[in-house]
């Protein structure tokens, strides 16, 4: 059924829909714990992601986590910036399956991917909500986004906190200890959720 569905869906002019079908196969591929079909099912969604097929992009966002540089943290989400409507699940989905495989490096791609696109998304909210906003410090950012209920609703029910959470986590196995250590000490400072903020801070120590 899902699939008929999926087909028919290209046929309308109904994106969202196709989005929809795809994530519900996603749902049952996880629920009968067929992974690979799961992994199938995340990168068919993910092939309309130009961010994702984006090689140069995903190479830029690695070199700067191998600066292993505090003030670097910052600028990851200064420099970069990648937009994506319906692919920030499949990429979240997709990093933590590649985690259980024991594939560290594919699974901090998908991580850094979905940090960047989750941020552009709350960043372009956050400036429609205030224009005079300008981003100077991943702190910065984390504390304006608790200022807004409907962005820490979203942040919660789509995962983005418990993502950058694990984003941390990553870049911490590959080895960048320094990169790691400001992104969880940002977190536990200034994350909307304090589970993730308690959390982060017994990463510092």
């Amino acid at each position: 059924f899902f699939e008929s569905a999926r087909k028919e869906a290209k046929y309308l002019d109904i994106p969202d829909f196709e989005y929809e079908i795809l994530y519900a196969m996603v749902n049952l591929a996880k629920e009968i714990e067929d992974y690979e079909q799961l992994e199938k099912l995340l990168l068919l969604i993910l092939d309309k992601d130009e961010n994702f097929r984006d090689t140069v992009l995903q190479s830029a966002l690695l070199r700067t986590i191998d600066t292993d540089s505090e003030v670097n943290v910052d600028k990851f989400f200064m420099l970069y910036r990648a937009e994506s409507n319906f692919s920030i699940r499949a990429i979240y989905e997709l990093a933590n399956l590649y985690e259980k495989k024991g594939d560290s490096e594919s699974s901090l791609k998908c991580y850094a991917l979905c940090s960047v696109e989750a941020f552009t998304h709350i960043y372009n909210i956050i400036v429609e909500k205030d224009p005079s906003y300008k981003y100077f410090t991943f702190a910065d950012f984390l504390y304006k986004c608790s200022l807004y209920d409907d962005i820490v609703k979203w942040g919660m029910d789509n995962n983005i906190w418990k993502m950058f959470f694990e984003f941390s986590d990553s870049v911490g196995k590959s080895g960048k200890l320094v990169f790691a250590r400001k992104l969880y000490t940002d977190i536990s400072i200034a994350c909307p959720d304090s589970y993730i903020r308690t959390l982060a801070s017994t990463r510092i120590n």
